[in-house]
């Protein structure tokens, strides 16, 4: 399933759809998905799965996931696609609002009138919201390198939508989680029955930690740079072997997919490894690439 889900990951799931189909001996899983490719992405005007009776509610999810199927199966351009979602959202809002950072706005205040949380914006390179209807406060204090974070945990619950990802893998992928200048939030069914594993704490917990201490520090830092000091925070305190083949089979030399693009900038530091183990490898790295930030820091 990796190559399959590296596909959806680059955002493209007319790959992901045919290495399905090409496999020789498939299970039953991959029969499914391969039915509900070509009945989402490769039929005229599918028919989504929608959990709301509202008509307005899912008017703005078919929305998107029209959007979705413009981009990942690369009908569209970004920028014609999301002129396209603009349009069709234009009946959902009123007025005319400049663009789609606006009629975000008003949707998350529908969405909240109506009893859901709504996150718009981008999970790049594509926009997607994150909408939920329960939420849980949690405090934590998160150990980083040089740093102990004090954070506010949301623990979300209920999802309505989980963005672009879980969209094309239909649920087989999407993330954990994301941090915002409040705190960070989390997903709550994406680690299981307890929240004490290596996944939350590490891949979670320490990842988003880190962003949040990079975005309050460095306000100008790229967002490769941000998924890349994260994913050495996981090398540094998890299962460093096991991640790093991770990182390796995702790696991409492409800037608009940065968490694809920071595990190929690790890929591109592994002739340095020379014997020494990958957590101080990667905090050498760390080290390497802080030092940098400080001094443009310094020259801006």
């Amino acid at each position: 399933m990796e190559t399959y889900i590296q596909h959806c990951l680059e955002g493209d799931v007319f790959s992901a759809y045919h290495h399905l189909k090409g496999l020789h001996a498939k299970t039953d899983e991959q029969h499914e998905l391969i039915k509900k490719y070509k009945e989402t992405f490769f039929t005229p005007n599918p028919t989504f799965s929608i959990d709301s009776n509202d008509p307005w509610v899912r008017g703005v999810v078919s929305a998107y996931y029209n959007y979705f199927i413009l981009v990942l199966t690369k009908q569209l351009s970004n920028k014609e696609a999301e002129q396209r979602l603009y349009q069709s959202l234009l009946i959902y809002v009123s007025g005319i609002p400049k663009d789609l950072n606006e009629v975000e706005e008003e949707l998350e205040a529908t969405f909240n009138s109506k009893g859901f949380y709504f996150l718009g914006g981008y999970t790049l390179p594509f926009r997607g919201p994150y909408i939920w209807q329960k939420q849980e406060k949690v405090d934590y204090q998160v150990e980083l390198p040089f740093s102990t974070q004090n954070l506010t945990i949301y623990l979300m619950d209920d999802f309505l939508m989980l963005s672009w990802l879980h969209f094309a893998t239909f649920g087989v992928k999407s993330t954990g989680g994301w941090a915002k200048h409040d705190g960070l939030y989390c997903v709550r069914s994406r680690y299981g029955d307890t929240l004490e594993t290596n996944d939350f704490q590490v891949t979670f917990l320490k990842h988003e930690a880190q962003h949040v201490y990079d975005l309050e520090k460095y306000p100008n830092i790229q967002p490769w740079e941000i998924e890349y000091r994260a994913k050495l925070v996981e090398l540094i305190y998890g299962d460093s072997e096991d991640l790093l083949v991770k990182f390796m089979n995702e790696a991409k030399n492409n800037p608009d997919f940065p968490h694809l693009f920071a595990s190929y900038k690790i890929k591109q530091e592994l002739g340095r490894l020379d014997g020494s183990s990958i957590r101080d490898f990667a905090l050498e790295l760390y080290k390497e690439h802080t030092f940098q930030l400080d001094v443009n820091k310094g020259t801006e």
